[in-house]
């Protein structure tokens, strides 16, 4: 079974992008079967910059873009983990409160939006290219551009900054009482001095009966 699974593979010309079913091995699709290779692999270079890629579906694309969007997500997390996406989501035709929750809010999706790793403008265009929502002909048009982000910090969640305060706090309360013990000591050395300096006003010598 295995061995004949390998050859159908051999005999299959590659592709960039496979097709596989959710139930297929990683490295194999069901039908033809190549080997996997998803549009944001890891890189090969250290020299990369961020791109911003806006890409808008084209009419009517929504069924398509739901039928092949566990695989987008795949590639996409596989991106991500490999440092080459930083950023992506959908675009939406209506507001957040007028476009509802769930499945009612999937309906306004028109597009997407990522932030693309690459070496140039070029190489990001090519990797959005490769794609499934590309391949598909779910994206109609595709703008690339170079991108230099200024903030990218993730807004903070309560839960972080109930933590973040709390250690806070607790700083504080280490350096003042840090500060009360510097303190103590101070005040002892300057006990101790003062009685030396009555000792030697006295004559140096210690009155003993």
């Amino acid at each position: 079974m295995a061995f004949s699974l390998l050859a159908r593979c051999a005999q299959q010309p590659a592709r960039s992008v496979c097709l596989a079913s959710p139930s297929a091995p990683r490295f194999f699709s069901s039908t033809p079967c190549t080997l996997a290779a998803g549009p944001y692999t890891r890189p090969t270079s250290s020299v990369l910059h961020p791109y911003l890629i806006v890409a808008q579906d084209a009419p009517d694309a929504l069924s398509t873009r739901l039928s092949v969007r566990e695989e987008h997500l795949a590639g996409a997390k596989e991106g991500h983990e490999n440092g080459r996406i930083t950023l992506g989501g959908a675009l939406l035709s209506k507001d957040h409160g007028q476009a509802g929750e769930g499945k009612e809010k999937v309906k306004s999706i028109i597009g997407s939006v990522l932030v693309v790793m690459a070496e140039s403008q070029e190489e990001a265009r090519k990797a959005v290219e490769k794609d499934v929502y590309s391949t598909s002909g779910v994206f109609a048009k595709v703008d690339v551009w170079p991108f230099m982000p200024a903030l990218h910090h993730a807004a903070a969640q309560p839960e972080a900054t109930e933590a973040a305060e709390a250690a806070k706090e607790l700083a504080n309360k280490a350096r003042a009482s840090l500060g009360d013990l510097r303190e103590t000591e101070t005040n002892k050395w300057k006990e101790a001095a003062m009685r030396s300096l009555e000792f030697l006003r006295k004559g140096g010598t210690r009155q003993t009966s």
